[in-house]
């Protein structure tokens, strides 16, 4: 069937055992399917930063904008010996989004019935759920850093960095829940 070159990003903590774990899940995949997948790993976040002096390396991001997908794992560490005003392990997805120009986050929801009574929520209101919320993620407070803070009428609101800049900036105008329900722009996935 298809050919597909597959960037591997384990990362930090649990992230290197949990796409072990999906590439182990793509190669049988792959096998059924008829489908090949070549594996190229590469570090991000901690890892980087030890090995290769930055969060996401240029080659990290040429190999990722070179491959059919990137499998990433997960960012970030509790280190004691990382420096309060130096590069952070998790600014390397944000770099990963801009530079790939990846726009929406999607997450399945769809709850395993073993573990409806350990939910928060009650077990008949998750019965039967299956969905998946889509999230937007070019711009605002939750692509960058916010550099400014400032008070309103309609509550607090942050300036986006100078380096984050073009990704937009936002202040309140309205409530937060004003405008939930509306779809994502731009459909999903990367231009």
């Amino acid at each position: 069937m298809g050919a597909y070159t597959i960037a591997v990003l384990g990362g930090d903590g649990i992230g290197p055992e949990v796409t072990a774990e999906a590439v182990g899940v793509l190669q049988a995949v792959a096998e059924r399917f008829g489908h090949t997948f070549t594996f190229k790993d590469a570090l991000v976040g901690q890892s980087a930063l030890e090995a290769e002096g930055a969060p996401v390396s240029p080659e990290t991001l040429g190999l990722c904008a070179a491959s059919d997908a990137v499998l990433f794992g997960a960012v970030g560490t509790i280190d004691t010996k990382q420096s309060a005003s130096g590069p952070k392990p998790e600014s390397a997805i944000l770099r990963l989004r801009k530079e790939l120009e990846l726009f929406t986050n999607l997450r399945p929801v769809h709850p395993f019935p073993a573990l409806l009574d350990a939910s928060a929520i009650r077990p008949e209101r998750l019965q039967g759920v299956d969905l998946v919320v889509v999230r937007e993620l070019t711009g605002g407070l939750y692509f960058g850093k916010p550099s400014e803070i400032r008070e309103s009428e309609s509550g607090a609101g942050a300036r986006a960095s100078a380096a984050s800049e073009n990704a937009g900036t936002q202040f309140p105008q309205a409530p937060a829940a004003e405008g939930a329900g509306a779809p994502a722009a731009g459909g999903m996935g990367s231009r």
